[in-house]
C-alpha cells in the first residue's frame, strides 16, 4: 500500500483486484492484518456519507473472497462477531513492516546508529510511490495515507540523523537541502542540514541554514527557534565537535531522490481524470508494460500521460522519459529521437557503403543502440502521439521491451500498436452534465470553469448562465481541447453567444495557445490531422458516416456508405480501421454493434460530404433506408417483437427524424406520409404524442400523392394526437374533427379504405364526436370482426370502454378480458396494458381492490418494458387508491411520490395536482384532516383549470374530493359548494362513471347537512348511472354505515333502491335539477 495498491502471491506473481471499493476493502482490513474490522467501520471506510444498500458490505466481501487466488489458502477473509478479519500476517503488508521497522530503527538511534541506519534504509526502500495512490476517493484513503506521508518524513528524518551520527552526513547534504525547501518550517529537518554541513567542514553554510530558518520563522510565525537549534547554533558557532566528520560511503539518502525525468510542469491544473491516472498508475505498477491510451484527437491523451508519469517517479529510478513524436515526419527518426532524449548519441558507427556518408544515422542501429542505453535499467518510456508513425513505434517497442526485462512504455495515440502485451486504456470524452443537471460536479463543467477564470478571473457559474456552460459542453462532446477552445473565446463572448455560434465550430474554436502545437491550436487542424493520416476508401467511409446523427449500425453503414469502389462487404473492415484510428466510436449492446462520430468530427465529416459532391446522393441513400426500415417495423410493432422494433426505431430515432426531414425538404409526399404513418404509432406507443403532432402536420403538408392508407393512418393519429396534446383544447378539437372528416372523405374515393381498421375506428370515433352511439357501436363490433387479430382486439376494447358509459359494465368486464387475451397472444404489450388498465378500473368499481392492484402492476411493467413514462402516473395513482383501500398506506405513499416526480419532470400540472390529491387522500385516510385539507387545496390550485374547461373530468374529481374532506373536518358550507361544482362539471362531461363517482363523495355533504334520506337516494342514483351496485371503497361503505344507523336498514334500502331504478337519463335529469338549476 505504499504507492498504488499492489498484491503479490508467494511466488511473487502479481494479483489483480479489480473495482475501486473492492480494493479499497482489501486495503482496510489489511491495515489491521490478523485482526478483526467492524462492520461500521469499514461502511464508514469504503462509503462515508452515503448509504449503501443492506447488503452492499456483504456483497463486496463476497467478492473479495472470489478474486483471492486458490493457490493462497493462507490467506482469506473470515467473519465473526466483531467484523472481518483478513488472515494475513503483519510482515505481509508493507504498511505494518514500514511502522515496525521505523519504530525499531527509532529505538536504536540513541545506542546503534549503524543499526538503526540499516533498519531506517530498509524502511525507506519499501515506498514505492504515494500510499494509496489509487485509492484517494475513498473515505479512508486520504486520511490514512496523509497519516503514513508524516511517518514516512519522520522515518526519513530518522534515517539522516542515523547517516550523520555515522559519519556520513556528506552524501545526504543535497537530500536534507531538497526537503528543507519542501518544509522551510520544520526544525528538525534544518537541524540535520546544519549538522551535515558543519560535519563537512562547511560552517558558513551551516550557520546560513540556521539564519533563513531563524527568519523564516519570524516571519511566518512570529516565533523564534526552538532550544535544540538554538543551541546548535550555539555550538556551530563555537566550533564544538557535535556529530563525526563526515566521510564519503554509499550509504542510501534520507528520503527518496528525484528521479531523472523531462516532464513538463504543468501550467494549468488537471481537471477530471483521476480514475483514469489511478488506473494507468496501477497497470503500470502490476507487472504491465506496454500500455496504449488511445482516443480521438483534443481528448486530452498528452496531459493524461504526463500526470500518470508523476505518480510512477518514484517507481522508475533510471528516469521517466517523455517522448514527443508528432514533429517527426520520417519513419527513421524514431529511434533517433528516443536515443536524444536519454541523452545518448543518434549517430552510431557502423561499417557503410562506398557512397554512405561516414556517419549515417540508421533506424537499425539506432534501436540496438537504445538496447544497449536502456539495458536493465527501471525506466519509464512515454511515447506521445504515435498515429503517424504507428508501424515503426509499434516495431521499436517491441523491440525494446524484448530486449529491456525492466523497460516499461506508455504511448498515447489514436490508434493502437498491435503488439503482443499491449494493454489499451480508451480516452474519451469528459463526464457530461444530462439537461437539468442539479450539480456542477461534472468535469467538463469544471474544465470550462477552471479555463474561464485563466481569461476572466471575475467568471462564475450563475442560474443564468449554468444551462449555457452545459450545453457548450455537451454540444462539444466533452473533449478537453474543445472546451478549452471555447473557455478561451469568453474574452469577447458570453456563455450564451458561444452556445449560438457553435453550429460553425470551425470557425468560432479557433484560438488556441501558441505554445501549442499546430495541431492543437484549433479545432479544425486538430480534426485535420487525423483525417489526412486516412486512406481514400476511410475518407470516403467517414464522410459519408457523418449523415448519421444517431450513430449506425453495421446493416445501415454497409447499406448507405458503400459504392461501385467501396462494396457493401467491404465497409466492415473500413469501419474497424475508423474505430482503431479514433474517427469512430464502436458500441456494443447485446444485440449488435453501433458506430458514431463525435459531434466534432462529423461536423468536419459533412463539411467533407458537402465539398466532395456527394451530399445529396447518399442523403436519398439515407432517407431510402431508413423508410425501408419503418416498412418492415410496421407489422412488427404489434406483436411479440414489439420490444424489440421500439428499441430499434428509438436507437435510430435521430436518423430517422433525419430522414424524414430530408423526404420533406426534398418535396417526397409518399415518403414523408408513409414514414410518420408508422412512426406516429411508434410515437405513440413511446408516450411521445406532442412529437408526433408536428412531425405528421409537416409530412402531412408536402405537396404530392401518397399511399391512401398511409395518409388515412396519419390523419387519424393526428387527429387523436391533437385532442391530446394541445394548449388551446377547442381549437385542437375543431383541427381533429375536420381531419377525421378528411377521412371519411378519402373512404368515398377509395373504398379500400372502407373497410380497412382506420376507416372503421375513424368512422367510430366520427359517430361519437357526433354523440351517435349506436353507428358508433356498430363500427366497433365491425372491427371487432376484422381478420387482423390486432384490429379485432383493438375493436373489442374500444367498445368495452363506450359500453362503460352506457352502464353495460359486466358486458364491458368481458369484452376486456377478450381484448386482453387476444393482445397477450400477439404479445403486444402496449394493447395489453391499455386492456389491464380499462380491467383495473372495472375492478375498482366493484371493490375488488386486490385484482386491481394486480393488474395495474403488470401494466406498470409493460409500460416499463416499453421504454416510456407515458401514463406511468395515472397508473401509479389508482394503484396507489388500491393500496389505501387493502391498508398499505407505505406502498401508497410510494406510488403518489412516485407519481408526483414523473409528473414534475414532465411538466404535467394535472399530473401533479392528482398526484398531491392522492396524498390529501392517504392523510384522510390516516385521520390526519388538517394536512388533507391543506394538501388538497395545493392540489386543486396547482390544476390548470383551462385546460380542464374541454373535458373537465379532473377538476370534477378533485372537488368531489375537496367535498368529502370539508364535510370531515366539519365545513358544511365548503362541503356544499364543492359538491355542487364537482356535480355540475361532472354532467358536463357525459362520463357517466366519473359522474358516479362524484356523486358517491357528494353523499358526505348531504350527511353533514342532515339530509339522510337524500343522501341514500343519491347512492342509488350513482348506482343507476354505473350500472353496478357496487361499494367501491371504504369512503362510500362508511357513508352507507353512516345512513344505515341514522335510517334503519329497511328505510336506507327504500331510499337507495329508489334512485336505482331509475334510467340514467332520468337519474341524471334529477341530478341537474338539485345540483344545476
Amino acid at each position: 500500500m505504499l504507492g498504488p495498491l499492489a498484491m503479490w502471491a508467494a511466488d511473487g506473481t502479481p494479483l489483480d483486484i479489480r473495482g475501486v471499493r473492492l480494493r479499497g476493502l482489501l486495503a482496510r482490513l489489511a491495515l489491521n492484518a490478523g485482526r478483526p474490522v467492524g462492520v461500521e467501520t469499514l461502511v464508514d471506510a469504503l462509503w462515508g456519507t452515503e448509504a449503501p444498500s443492506a447488503n452492499a458490505l456483504q456483497s463486496l466481501v463476497s467478492r473479495l473472497r472470489a478474486s483471492l487466488p486458490a493457490t493462497e489458502s493462507s490467506i482469506s477473509v473470515q467473519s465473526g462477531p466483531a467484523g472481518y478479519t483478513l488472515t494475513i500476517g503483519p510482515d505481509c503488508v508493507d504498511v505494518l513492516q514500514f511502522e515496525d521497522l521505523v519504530r525499531r530503527g527509532r529505538a536504536l538511534l540513541p545506542s546503534d546508529p549503524e543499526q538503526a541506519h540499516a533498519l531506517l534504509t530498509q524502511a525507506d526502500k519499501l515506498w514505492r510511490g504515494e500510499a494509496l495512490a489509487d485509492l484517494r476517493d475513498l473515505p479512508f484513503a486520504a486520511v490514512e495515507a496523509d497519516r503514513l506521508a508524516e511517518l514516512r518524513l519522520g522515518g526519513a528524518e530518522d534515517l539522516a540523523e542515523a547517516a550523520v551520527s555515522c559519519g556520513h552526513a556528506r552524501d545526504l547534504i543535497s537530500d536534507l537541502e531538497q526537503l528543507a525547501v519542501t518544509h522551510p518550517l520544520r526544525e528538525r529537518v534544518h537541524e540535520l542540514l546544519i549538522r551535515a554541513l558543519y560535519a563537512d567542514g562547511r560552517q558558513a553554510e551551516a550557520l546560513a541554514v540556521y539564519e533563513r530558518v531563524r527568519t523564516t520563522l519570524a516571519d511566518e510565525l512570529g516565533a523564534d527557534p526552538g532550544t535544540r537549534l538554538r543551541d546548535l547554533h550555539v555550538s556551530v558557532l563555537r566550533g564544538d565537535a557535535v556529530d563525526p566528520a563526515a566521510r564519503s560511503a554509499p550509504i542510501a539518502a534520507p528520503a527518496p531522490s528525484a528521479t531523472r525525468s523531462n516532464l513538463r510542469a504543468p501550467l494549468t491544473s488537471f481537471v477530471g481524470r483521476r480514475q483514469d491516472v489511478a488506473e494507468l498508475t496501477r497497470l503500470l505498477s502490476n507487472g504491465t508494460r506496454l500500455v496504449t491510451m488511445v482516443g480521438p484527437g483534443g481528448a486530452g491523451k498528452t496531459r493524461l500521460a504526463t500526470e500518470t508519469g508523476r505518480t510512477l517517479v518514484d517507481q522508475s529510478g533510471d528516469g521517466i522519459w517523455f517522448v514527443e513524436l508528432a514533429p517527426l515526419g520520417d519513419a527513421a527518426d524514431v529511434a533517433p529521437t528516443v536515443l536524444s532524449t536519454l541523452g545518448a548519441s543518434e549517430y552510431v558507427d557502423m561499417p557503410q557503403a562506398r557512397l554512405a556518408p561516414k556517419h549515417l544515422p540508421t533506424s537499425r542501429a539506432a534501436t540496438q543502440r537504445l538496447v544497449e542505453v536502456i539495458g536493465d535499467r527501471r525506466i519509464l518510456l512515454v511515447f506521445d502521439n504515435c498515429e503517424h508513425l504507428v508501424q515503426e513505434v509499434a516495431g521499436l517497442v517491441d523491440s525494446l521491451l524484448a530486449s529491456c526485462p525492466r523497460l516499461r512504455v506508455l504511448t498515447t495515440s489514436r490508434e493502437p500498436l498491435s503488439i503482443p502485451g499491449e494493454h489499451l486504456h480508451p480516452v474519451g470524452p469528459l463526464d457530461l452534465p444530462p439537461e437539468h443537471a442539479t450539480t456542477d460536479e461534472y468535469p467538463a463543467v469544471q474544465l470550462f470553469v477552471d479555463r474561464a477564470r485563466a481569461v476572466r478571473p471575475d467568471f462564475q457559474l450563475t442560474d443564468t448562465n449554468r444551462e449555457s456552460v452545459a450545453e457548450i459542453c455537451r454540444r462539444l462532446d466533452g473533449m478537453p481541447l474543445a472546451i478549452e477552445l471555447a473557455a478561451a473565446r469568453l474574452r469577447a463572448l458570453n456563455p450564451p453567444q458561444i452556445v449560438d455560434r457553435l453550429t460553425d465550430r470551425f470557425r468560432l474554436l479557433t484560438s488556441g495557445s501558441r505554445t501549442a502545437l499546430p495541431r492543437h491550436q484549433t479545432l479544425r487542424a486538430v480534426v485535420e490531422w487525423s483525417w489526412d493520416l486516412l486512406d481514400p476508401d476511410e475518407q470516403a467511409v467517414a464522410r459519408r458516416l457523418s449523415l448519421f446523427s444517431g450513430g449506425a449500425t453495421l446493416e445501415a453503414a454497409e447499406q448507405i456508405c458503400s459504392d461501385e469502389s467501396i462494396p457493401a462487404e467491404s465497409v466492415l473492415a473500413v469501419l474497424a480501421s475508423l474505430v482503431d484510428k479514433s474517427l469512430v466510436e464502436a458500441a456494443a449492446d447485446e444485440r449488435s454493434v453501433r458506430y458514431r462520430m463525435l459531434e466534432t468530427v462529423r461536423a468536419y465529416g459533412a463539411e467533407q460530404l458537402r465539398a466532395s459532391g456527394e451530399s445529396d446522393r447518399f442523403r436519398r441513400a439515407h432517407t431510402a433506408y431508413f423508410s425501408r426500415m419503418l416498412r418492415k417495423a410496421r407489422p412488427k410493432l404489434r406483436t411479440g417483437e414489439q420490444i424489440v422494433w421500439i428499441a430499434r426505431l428509438t436507437a435510430d430515432n435521430e436518423n430517422l427524424l433525419d430522414a424524414l426531414r430530408t423526404a420533406i425538404d426534398i418535396g417526397s409526399a409518399r415518403v414523408a406520409v408513409q414514414m410518420v404513418a408508422v412512426l406516429g404509432e411508434y410515437w405513440t406507443m413511446s408516450g411521445r404524442p406532442a412529437e408526433a403532432v408536428s412531425w405528421m402536420q409537416a409530412a402531412l403538408a408536402v405537396p404530392g400523392p401518397s399511399v391512401p392508407v398511409d395518409k388515412a393512418e396519419a390523419l387519424y393519429l393526428l387527429a387523436l394526437g391533437r385532442m391530446s396534446t394541445s394548449d388551446d383544447p377547442a381549437k385542437s378539437f375543431q383541427q381533429a374533427v375536420r381531419g377525421l372528416a378528411t377521412v371519411r372523405w378519402m373512404m368515398r374515393r377509395h373504398p379500400l379504405l372502407v373497410g380497412s381498421g382506420i376507416g372503421l375506428f375513424t368512422n367510430a370515433m366520427w359517430a361519437a364526436v357526433r354523440r351517435d352511439k349506436a353507428a358508433c357501436f356498430a363500427e366497433l363490433e365491425t372491427a371487432g370482426r376484422h381478420p387482423d387479430p390486432w384490429i379485432r382486439n383493438m375493436g373489442v376494447m374500444m367498445g368495452a370502454m363506450f359500453r362503460e358509459n352506457e352502464g353495460e359494465v359486466d358486458e364491458m368486464a368481458v369484452n376486456l378480458r377478450i381484448a386482453l387475451k387476444g393482445f397477450r397472444e400477439l404479445g403486444d404489450r402496449f394493447g395489453t396494458s391499455m386492456a389491464l388498465r380499462g380491467l383495473a378500473n372495472y375492478q375498482a368499481g366493484v371493490g375488488d381492490h386486490a385484482a386491481a392492484l394486480e393488474s395495474l402492476t403488470e401494466a406498470l411493467r409493460l409500460i416499463a418494458e416499453l421504454g416510456t413514462t407515458e401514463g406511468v402516473g395515472q397508473l401509479l395513482g389508482g394503484a396507489a387508491a388500491s393500496r389505501i383501500e387493502l391498508g398499505d398506506y407505505d406502498g401508497a405513499r410510494a406510488d403518489l411520490e412516485r407519481a408526483l416526480q414523473l409528473s414534475e419532470e414532465t411538466g404535467s400540472r394535472g399530473g401533479e395536482a392528482m398526484a398531491y390529491m392522492g396524498m390529501a387522500k392517504l392523510a384522510y385516510r390516516l385521520d390526519r384532516l388538517d394536512e388533507a385539507r391543506e394538501i388538497a387545496e395545493r392540489a386543486y390550485a396547482t390544476l390548470d383549470l383551462e385546460a380542464e374547461q374541454m373535458a373537465p373530468h379532473g377538476q370534477a374529481v378533485m372537488l368531489s374530493q375537496l367535498s368529502r374532506i370539508y364535510a370531515a373536518t366539519g365545513d358544511l358550507e365548503k362541503a356544499q359548494q364543492s359538491s355542487r361544482e364537482a356535480v355540475t362539471l361532472a354532467i358536463s362531461t357525459e362520463d357517466l362513471p366519473v359522474a358516479a363517482a362524484v356523486i358517491e363523495a357528494a353523499v358526505d355533504a348531504e350527511v353533514l347537512a342532515g339530509e339522510s334520506e337524500q343522501a341514500a337516494r343519491l347512492l342509488g342514483l350513482a348506482a343507476a348511472m354505473k350500472g353496478l351496485r357496487t361499494i367501491p371503497d371504504a369512503d362510500v361503505q362508511r357513508a352507507v354505515d353512516t345512513l344505515c344507523d341514522a335510517l334503519g336498514n329497511d328505510a336506507f334500502e327504500t331510499a337507495y333502491a329508489a334512485g336505482a331504478a331509475l334510467s340514467r337519463t332520468d337519474a341524471v335529469d334529477e341530478l341537474r335539477k338539485r345540483y344545476v338549476d
